[in-house]
C-alpha cells in the first residue's frame, strides 16, 4: 500500500535485546497525511537496516511511503504496527520522484 504525506516529526532511534537475546534498532516518523479532516497523523517505522531510509528525511518534507500494515493479539487486546518498506522523495510537481 502506498500513501503520500508531509513529515512532521522524525523521532529518536530505539534499540534493545530480544528474548532470543538478539540486537534489534527502530526508529519511526510522524506523517501527516493531509486528507483526513479527524485524524490525519499516521506513525510509521522502520526496522533493522530500513532505519537508513529516514537518515535524509526533513520535517515539512513530503514524501511517498510504500507501507505495510500488521495487526497482533495480545491478552484480548490488538496491536497495529505500519512499518516503512520503502521512501520516496516528491521534490514539487513535475520534477521526478528521487528515491533515498
Amino acid at each position: 500500500m502506498k500513501i503520500t504525506g508531509k513529515v512532521k516529526e522524525i523521532y529518536k532511534v530505539q534499540s534493545g535485546v530480544s528474548k532470543k537475546g538478539n540486537n534489534w534498532q527502530k526508529q519511526g516518523f510522524l506523517l501527516d497525511l493531509e486528507k483526513n479532516d479527524f485524524n490525519s497523523n499516521l506513525y510509521v517505522e522502520c526496522f533493522g537496516d530500513s532505519i537508513n531510509l529516514i537518515n535524509s528525511l526533513m520535517n515539512g518534507q513530503k514524501v511517498e511511503c510504500e507501507i505495510e500494515v500488521s495487526s497482533r493479539e495480545y491478552n484480548g487486546k490488538w496491536y497495529h504496527n505500519v512499518n516503512a518498506r520503502s521512501i520516496e522523495k516528491i521534490e514539487s510537481v513535475g520534477e521526478d520522484n528521487v528515491p533515498f
